[in-house]
């Protein structure tokens, strides 16, 4: 119940869970109701043709060892019921090779499916299998051997006694298990300690005579032979004595001959499989002591001191024990195999730890699993930080397949940019060319091509948000690669339209700088002329007979023409001569407002204040801010045919003062809004367009921005915006 609460308060995302079947090393899978398997990891592929149908996915039948597959299906039908199920199996590869393999099956009600998990226990199994069988093997030739003999331990313990010894001294093998030799079979003086102490330094005992008793107290005389037992460092372990009478040496010399040969050889093969094992490994017996541990265990633990018959707790730190004891005494008392992992603060270490039942006690593998465990948490925490990175940063981030039908990933910050849920692009990849620009989208299509020759860049407008506001976007993508092929184009992308603004503002900058200096120019080889021609009409408006209506005509026209110069000069004009003092913007409008509210009623226009007092006051030149408003709304008046308002608002917001003109007028067409404050463009039949421009420029050398909203038969909406707190441009 432990691990489905850990479990059930995971949140794992649908790509990382994609993730972790893909590369984990065990078979996973589902069942259909109709009983046939679908693979779900590439693992599969070890064991079977992943190419099979998807209607039929592949048979049990062809899977399953014959001889386990009654019990299988028979198990499978019992999940119903049971909801869960572990069994082990043979199965027969592709190649044809059997392996083991534990199977932990879920069935789910609401799916009618089966989850399956499948983990080859092969080694585990043939090991298990050939440590029965050197067991059984030593058991065999024990029982088989026609002398008494008896396995002790360096500290005298009986280990084990076979038939002919409880035959020659009386006792039963129950009875002399775990007692000690010398006290036992009573050796007679001090023959047992001179004894031992000549076997503990390698050396062997052949027919020795001594004395010993039997149960019933009866003194036989007995010839001894005992040979030190080895381990793989050629370390003194424990002790083997065969002891027989007097009467039968010669009678059993070759046949003990024979059977100390095979006690050899399976010494031998014994030696041979402990070393080849790499794991940590000790084998138990049924009193949890430790009969065997090989050198792999004493160095995972750092215990060189481990001796045989020692107990297995004393091995594990108490923490260790409180958490897991159960699962030792579980294995050993129910006889179940049980693998379970723990971390060794001491040792700073993850260790796997696999329990395998015997008849006589257990055999325990050690497998050091931090190398793993340190590679997933790691992996686990680059997740977690680019997850944080990914749900943070402003810029998109996102993975899509070589030829964009399918996008892998895309940041959270995706739906703030676009108004559009990332779900619903990764579900229909298509639904992108509905939000860029027409103009742009061929543009977009062929350098997204060219991605899978190396980075590039594509600057294109989308519609973005409920109102379909136009941005520009900027996307950059490269291609990833994996066995020389494409596998995705990973790439990010981010909003530059503040950028085109000031880029498109600094053209029209540099363009009202360049018709500055041609008007400065023009205006000074107009001027002089237009002097001298004023002043020869003025002459002749003098003579009577010189129609008057002419001269009148010639000098309205000689007054629109100094306009225009005066216009020119305007805009050439250098912003450092122009004096700057702080001044109220809201007293500056009013003025405007009330200058031209005649003007508008005539037309039957409404001019709407709503402005703000006790604002900041801004450094500016009054008289031309004044100019400036009212260009700007002497051109919205003229731009209504009829009656309507004229809404002039002004505001403070983000540390910058907002004068906002919105009227009712016939609009602005799209194509012409881009074209406003180019030179000689005007949306008046008879406009030089230089009103404009002048505007634009006396806001620019205050510091400020001019913004154009416009809706053909709606109105338009002019934003003029003035940092506060700033330097004023003064050259």
């Amino acid at each position: 119940m432990a691990n489905s609460a850990i479990f059930n308060n995971i949140k794992i995302m649908a790509d990382d869970l994609q993730y972790f079947i893909e590369w984990s090393k065990n078979l996973i899978g589902y069942v259909s109701n109709r009983g046939q398997l679908f693979p779900l990891n590439a693992i599969w592929g070890l064991y079977v043709d992943l190419e099979f149908s998807e209607d039929t996915g592949i048979s049990w039948e062809t899977l399953i060892h014959p001889d386990d597959y009654d019990e299988f299906i028979e198990q499978m039908k019992l999940l119903h019921q049971q909801k869960r199920a572990t069994i082990e199996t043979r199965i027969i590869a592709k190649d044809e090779t059997i392996h083991w393999i534990k199977w932990d099956l879920f069935y789910r009600d609401d799916k009618e499916w089966t989850y399956i998990v499948g983990t080859d226990i092969t080694q585990s199994k043939h090991a298990e299998q050939e440590s029965i069988e050197l067991k059984e093997f030593y058991e065999t030739m024990i029982s088989d051997v026609q002398v008494s003999l008896e396995n002790i331990s360096k500290d005298g313990t009986i280990l084990s006694v076979n038939s002919v010894f409880v035959d020659l001294y009386g006792w039963k093998k129950a009875e002399v298990l775990g007692k000690n030799v010398a006290e036992l079979v009573q050796w007679e003086d001090d023959d047992y300690e001179r004894i031992i102490e000549m076997v503990a330094t390698g050396n062997k005992i052949a027919s020795y005579k001594v004395t010993r008793r039997r149960k019933s107290g009866e003194k036989i005389d007995i010839s001894l032979t005992i040979s030190p037992i080895h381990n793989k460092n050629g370390e003194v372990i424990s002790y083997c004595i065969l002891s027989r009478k007097y009467t039968k040496e010669k009678r059993l010399e070759t046949l003990l001959e024979q059977q100390r040969l095979k006690l050899k050889e399976a010494n031998r093969r014994m030696t041979a499989f402990l070393k080849s094992i790499s794991d940590g490994l000790c084998v138990v017996d049924q009193d949890y002591r430790v009969l065997y541990a090989n050198e792999p265990l004493k160095c995972l633990f750092k215990k060189s001191d481990i001796v045989d018959g020692c107990e297995l707790w004393s091995l594990f730190p108490e923490n260790h024990l409180n958490k897991y004891k159960h699962k030792y005494i579980d294995a050993l008392e129910n006889h179940n195999t049980v693998l379970f992992q723990d971390y060794f603060p001491n040792m700073e270490k993850h260790i796997a730890i696999n329990i395998f039942p015997t008849n006589d006690g257990m055999i325990i593998y050690y497998h050091d699993n931090s190398t793993m465990v340190k590679s997933v948490e790691a992996l686990s925490e680059s997740e977690r930080l680019f997850e944080r990175f990914a749900n943070n940063v402003n810029d998109v981030l996102w993975i899509a397949a070589p030829d964009f039908k399918e996008w892998k990933y895309i940041s959270p910050a995706f739906e703030k940019m676009v108004g559009l849920p990332a779900e619903k692009l990764m579900e229909n990849p298509m639904v992108m060319e509905d939000f860029i620009h027409s103009n742009d989208l061929p543009k977009v299509v062929s350098i997204s091509e060219k991605m899978l020759e190396g980075e590039y860049s594509v600057d294109y407008r989308m519609k973005t948000g409920d109102e379909g506001r136009e941005r520009w976007f900027r996307s950059k993508g490269f291609p990833v690669f994996k066995d020389g092929e494409p596998e995705a184009i990973v790439g990010v992308t981010e909003e530059i339209t503040d950028q085109k603004q000031r880029d498109e503002l600094l053209i029209k900058s540099e363009k009202l700088t360049s018709v500055g200096q041609l008007a400065a120019g023009i205006a000074h080889e107009i001027r002089n002329p237009l002097t001298s021609i004023k002043g020869f009409i003025q002459i002749l408006s003098i003579n009577k007979y010189v129609p008057q209506g002419y001269i009148e005509i010639m000098m309205s026209e000689l007054a629109r023409i100094e306009s225009i110069v005066n216009e020119f000069l305007l805009l050439a004009r250098p912003p450092r001569d122009i004096q700057f003092q702080p001044y109220q913007l809201e007293q500056i409008l009013e003025e405007v407002v009330s200058l031209l509210r005649a003007e508008a009623n005539l037309r039957g226009i409404e001019i709407i204040e709503n402005i703000e007092q006790n604002l900041v006051h801004l450094m500016c030149a009054p008289n031309q801010l004044k100019q400036a408003f009212i260009n700007l709304i002497k051109n919205a008046i003229e731009s209504m045919d009829v009656s309507g308002k004229i809404n002039v608002n002004l505001y403070e917001k983000n540390n910058q003062l907002h004068v906002k003109i919105i009227d009712q007028g016939s609009g602005i067409p799209k194509d012409s809004l881009e074209k406003l404050g180019d030179p000689f463009f005007s949306t008046k039949e008879k406009g030089t367009g230089l009103g404009l421009m002048i505007t634009m420029k006396m806001i620019e050398d205050h510091g400020g921005t001019i913004h154009f909203d416009s809706e053909v038969g709606i109105g338009t909406t002019v934003t003029a915006s003035f940092p506060i707190q700033r330097k004023v441009k003064l050259i």
